[in-house]
């Protein structure tokens, strides 16, 4: 074995160096294995009744999380449709919503391995209605369909003279009610559209056919208020 050696000069310059931390980015390569030796995460959002379904999922392998590449004969599906990628480590796919979803492993040496994972059930916002007032002293906001084991996260959205202005409450268990008071209300101001999202989450929900795979699925629903005193 041939030694390569440090000059004395390299070492003293080293060692006069003030000390400081130094973090260094490994770039582990993509990986391929078999999926039942990989750990899959899958979330599947639908942002509005009328939108489609965005599915992402991130397949990795080993205690470094390499980004799985599938190889021939592999698969993974949603429905009918295949999941596309990896880019930037995700896998992504668009289907049409639903009130359940098949996950499909394929594994040519398995065979299929399939799952069905349940979203929220629909529900609507009922008050405060699309178009009216909602007190910057304080509200209430209610929806149907509530339901405990599933969790609730709001977003209160309102642009001021170009600047926008947000806050954010959750998650909390769907209790189907979340009343706001005036110091949660005290960003927003009368004379511009308050916007209400409310996105349901599932609890995670075991995926087959991977060592370890789980999926959560959320639903959105957004109303236009206007705020009032």
């Amino acid at each position: 074995m041939r030694m390569i050696p440090v000059t004395l000069g390299l070492a003293v310059m080293l060692a006069a160096l003030p000390a400081c931390d130094i973090s260094i980015d490994v770039d582990f390569p993509n990986a391929n294995a078999p999926l039942d030796q990989c750990d899959a995460t899958f979330t599947l959002s639908t942002p509005a009744p009328d939108a489609n379904t965005t599915v992402t999922a991130r397949i990795t392998t080993g205690a470094a999380a390499r980004t799985v590449v599938l190889r021939d004969g592999q698969a993974v599906y949603v429905g009918t449709q295949a999941l596309a990628g990896p880019t930037l480590g995700e896998y992504r796919a668009t289907v049409a919503p639903a009130g359940s979803y098949v996950i499909d492993a394929y594994e040519p040496s398995r065979g299929s391995s399939q799952t069905t994972v349940l979203a929220p059930a629909a529900f609507d916002i009922t008050a405060p209605a699309a178009g009216a007032p909602a007190s910057l002293s304080g509200f209430t906001l209610t929806w149907t369909a509530a339901d405990p084991t599933q969790t609730v996260r709001v977003v209160l959205t309102q642009t001021l003279f170009g600047d926008e202005v947000d806050a954010s409450f959750g998650p909390f268990a769907d209790t189907g009610s979340l009343t706001f008071t005036p110091d949660q209300l005290r960003d927003f101001r009368q004379g511009a559209p308050l916007s209400i999202r409310l996105t349901k989450t599932t609890a995670t929900q075991p995926v087959g056919g991977f060592r370890n795979g789980t999926a959560t699925v959320t639903l959105s629903r957004t109303v236009l208020v206007n705020p009032a005193p």
